[in-house]
């Protein structure tokens, strides 16, 4: 197997699922520059899931502007989908509080028979 760091970033990329292909595009470059102890640290971190530690460490790595852009994107990709949870919930606390109220209702009616 040749080494990672001689292929060409385009040839890295194009061997990662397609899916992912626009984060390999963002992050490769950073996990390129690592040496070997800090690319096996990172490596650590995400197979012991601390994605958090994980990807600070890759920001950690960016210019500062780079490593702005990427924290607000995340930041407001994690709000929206902690909106989403939240209305979520909400949700099914409005649907179990209207069933209780209906099976109340019903049962208050039947008693009252």
């Amino acid at each position: 197997m040749e080494a990672i760091t001689k292929l060409p970033l385009d040839d890295i990329v194009s061997r990662i699922p397609e899916e992912l292909r626009p984060l390999a595009e963002q992050y490769v470059p950073e996990l390129l520059k690592m040496g070997q102890e800090e690319l096996v640290a990172w490596v650590t971190l995400v197979l012991d899931g601390d994605y958090e530690g994980a990807f600070k460490a890759l920001l950690g790595r960016m210019d500062d502007a780079k490593a702005i852009e990427q924290g607000t994107r995340i930041e407001a990709e994690w709000k929206a989908a902690n909106q989403q949870e939240a209305d979520r919930r909400a949700f099914f606390k409005k649907l179990a509080l209207d069933v209780l109220t209906a099976l109340l209702t019903i049962t208050a009616t039947t008693v009252c028979l």
